[in-house]
């Protein structure tokens, strides 16, 4: 199977000897839809700062397009692999919004004027051209959560991490957020709790219980199944978030 991303026998513990992932073993192809569930502590964020490289696993090897995540390719995988955090605060730390986008393009070597393209359309993109000179503890909740995703968008990367994106948001900025994603071209991997919002997005699902796959497969077939909703203590709301 031609994967965007492979897990093959993944295994990382902290160092007080909690098992965060467990022998696990999964692919993704490109341009799939992913949500990944599961309770706190259940192994998404560690799934994805194993992705990202921010932690080694002890056991197995993980692929991205193929190619090995290592010391020798971190740099390309890095490029490749976008993550919005759970909390804005945590990705927005410039002056203004618009050096918050700048900064990736910046950092890539880009010259002013390549970078000055990219940023008025990253920002056009989420609404928020208007509001570029704004110090990003200006904006209301929902502008930073797009504030934050033009960030990521900026880098143009295949894969798109997000950490609970809809933690926090009203109806209409849910919706807001949805109509961005659906747009989105490339993978994506959902880490949430909201079925409401991963049923509508997402075609396929991931759920982790005790560093271990528990389900991968259809998203219909685990959000219809009552036993397997109730067995990972998922919520069943199959409401379309793109109508909420």
């Amino acid at each position: 199977m031609d994967c965007s991303i492979r897990f093959e026998h993944v295994s990382f513990s902290y160092p007080d000897g909690t098992s965060a992932l467990a022998d696990v073993s999964f692919g993704i192809k490109k341009n799939d839809r992913v949500a990944l569930f599961g309770k706190n502590g259940s192994g998404k964020s560690t799934l994805f700062l194993t992705l990202l490289g921010f932690l080694s696993p002890e056991t197995g090897t993980i692929y991205v397009d193929n190619r090995e995540l290592g010391k020798n390719s971190l740099q390309d995988v890095r490029a490749k692999v976008g993550l919005v955090f759970q909390n804005p605060d945590d990705q927005l730390f410039c002056p203004t919004i618009y050096d918050d986008v700048e900064f990736g393009p910046w950092n890539f070597g880009l010259d002013k004027h390549e970078r000055e393209r990219i940023v008025e359309s990253s920002l056009r993109e989420m609404d928020l051209w208007h509001k570029k000179s704004r110090a990003p503890h200006h904006l209301s909740w929902g502008e930073k959560r797009r504030a934050a995703l033009a960030t990521v968008f900026a880098m143009k990367p295949d894969i798109l991490l997000l950490d609970e994106p809809t933690a926090y948001l009203d109806p209409p900025s849910i919706r807001d957020l949805y109509r961005l994603l659906d747009c989105y071209e490339g993978t994506i991997i959902l880490a949430t709790h909201d079925s409401k919002f991963a049923g509508a997005l997402c075609d396929k699902a991931l759920v982790m219980t005790d560093g271990k796959i528990g389900f991968h497969g259809d998203i219909e077939i685990l959000l219809n199944d009552s036993n397997l909703m109730r067995a990972f203590n998922l919520h069943h709301d199959l409401n379309d978030a793109a109508n909420t």
